[in-house]
């Protein structure tokens, strides 16, 4: 989980100074470990959890519409 919240805070200070910024996830799948570390020359005692590929966006697109009133429940479930 502190791996999680270091990488979200690190995607939300990107964004907020204009950096684009993907989550590429290599944890738990074992392919992308092995892959990761050999690139990265990183020790077997180290695990790799993510990359955060982070650039300067070509155009700003606008945010995803996600809501959808059916699920929302006043008062009830």
């Amino acid at each position: 989980q502190d791996c999680a919240c270091s990488a979200q805070n690190m995607q939300l200070a990107a964004h907020d100074i204009g950096i684009g910024c993907v989550w590429i996830a290599i944890y738990p799948l074992d392919e992308r470990v092995q892959t990761c570390r050999k690139i990265l020359d990183i020790p077997r005692a180290i695990t790799p959890f993510a990359l955060l590929a982070m650039g300067v966006p070509n155009e700003v697109l606008p945010p995803e519409k996600r809501y959808d009133e059916t699920r929302i429940h006043h008062n009830k479930w």
